[in-house]
C-alpha cells in the first residue's frame, strides 16, 4: 500500500518581500483594530469620527514604523521561529509603547501617555499582536 503525504509547497525565498509585506499589512491592520476598540471601550464610536482614530494610531504607527524592521521583525528568521517572535516581538512592543507614548505626549497629539496608559497599551497590544504573528510561524513552519 502506497503512503500518501501531505505535502506543502515550499515559498521560494523571492517571496520575502510579499511575506514582509503581508505580515506588515496583518501588523497595521491589528494596530488599528486595537487602537478602535480602545477608543470604544472609553466610550467612542472610532467609524464615526476616523480622523480621530487616526490621530490616536499615529503616535504608535510612527513608532512601529521605526522600530519594528530596526530589531528585525520582518526578518524571515524571526517570522520562522515562535521564541524569536515572542521575544523580539514583546521587546519591539514595549519600546513602540514607550515612544508613541512620548510622541502622543508632545503637544501635536490628543491625549497623554501616563503610566498606567502604557502599561495597558503593553499587555493588550501583545495580546493582538503575538497570535497574527505565531500564525505567521507557524505558517512558515509549515511551508
Amino acid at each position: 500500500m502506497t503512503e500518501h503525504r501531505l505535502q506543502f509547497v515550499r515559498l521560494p525565498s523571492r517571496s520575502q518581500p510579499l511575506l514582509t509585506g503581508v505580515t506588515f499589512l496583518g501588523d497595521l491592520f491589528l494596530l488599528l483594530v486595537f487602537t478602535g476598540i480602545g477608543i470604544y471601550t472609553h466610550g467612542g464610536l472610532p467609524w464615526a469620527i476616523p480622523m480621530h482614530t487616526i490621530e490616536t494610531l499615529a503616535p504608535f504607527l510612527i513608532a512601529w514604523v521605526l522600530i519594528a524592521p530596526f530589531i528585525g521583525l520582518y526578518s524571515r528568521e524571526t517570522m520562522m521561529d515562535y521564541k524569536s517572535t515572542a521575544i523580539r516581538l514583546t521587546v519591539g512592543w514595549i519600546a513602540v509603547s514607550f515612544l508613541g507614548g512620548a510622541i502622543r505626549a508632545t503637544d501635536y497629539f490628543l491625549g497623554g501617555a501616563p503610566l498606567d496608559f502604557i502599561a495597558v497599551n503593553i499587555i493588550f497590544g501583545l495580546l493582538f499582536l503575538l497570535p497574527w504573528r505565531f500564525a505567521i510561524a507557524w505558517f512558515l513552519g509549515r511551508n
